[in-house]
């Protein structure tokens, strides 16, 4: 009989026949040879681990914001003062919920405007102001807070800006004649609202609405809000 080696495999040549027959793998071959599944099996399971925490996460504060629009808060003071103090006391009494990368709301005497929403589209930090037109009950004053901290504090201002581009190529596209141009130009076009920033003002008005009876609005208070909305925000353009 022959012993005849060829590659990894091992020829026994005899007078009956030839069988072929392979080396046994050592241990340390077996686990180096199965490191790359058990690798992909722990990145598979660390990704669905984040999501699901992602996903409980979620659902918790879904949770959290239903629960504080069950609530209402009685101020004892019926209009609060134009200033940082009853913004903090607001802010306090209606358990506004501020996320990690939204600084504290500041008090902006200068601005006509019931709140502004500040920062970059790569930069999440938010930065709060809040007018004096907030301030005609605490109800608006804790609705505005909700407004520009809970809703547009956590919006992407890239996605927003995304979709108002991909808006304005739509117009431009219908938009191809001089003349259409020149009559969008004298009626204003440049003013007009684009869909990410529409979809985003629309969230948070109707985040308003919602938590009506967690800031205690006025049935007035509501039709003000809805009448600003449409007004400025309407998702059908108005007629001309």
């Amino acid at each position: 009989m022959a012993f005849i080696t060829r590659s990894n495999k091992l020829v026994l040549s005899g007078t009956r026949g030839t069988v072929i027959s392979r080396p046994s793998i050592s241990p340390l071959a077996w686990i180096f040879s199965m490191l790359p599944l058990v690798l992909v099996g722990l990145f598979s399971g660390l990704t669905l681990l984040v999501f699901g925490l992602v996903t409980r996460e979620r659902l918790q504060f879904n949770a959290y914001q239903l629960e504080l629009r069950s609530v209402q808060v009685s101020m004892d003071v019926s209009r609060p003062s134009p200033g940082q103090d009853d913004v903090d006391i607001a802010m306090a009494a209606f358990g506004i919920d501020v996320a990690s990368h939204v600084n504290w709301p500041i008090y902006d005497a200068s601005l006509a405007d019931r709140g502004l929403t500040s920062g970059g589209t790569l930069d999440v930090r938010r930065t709060i102001f809040v007018g004096t037109p907030a301030f005609s009950s605490w109800a608006v004053l804790g609705s505005t807070l909700g407004h520009e901290i809970e809703v547009h504090g956590n919006q992407s201002f890239m996605a927003i800006l995304a979709l108002d581009g991909a808006s304005r190529i739509g117009q431009a596209a219908r938009s191809l004649s001089l003349s259409q141009r020149a009559d969008a130009s004298a009626s204003g076009g440049e003013d007009e609202v684009f869909w990410g920033t529409l979809r985003a003002e629309r969230t948070a008005y109707l985040y308003e609405v919602a938590s009506a009876k967690r800031y205690g609005l006025r049935p007035n208070e509501v039709s003000s809000i809805l009448q600003v909305m449409n007004a400025y925000y309407s998702e059908k353009p108005a007629a001309k």
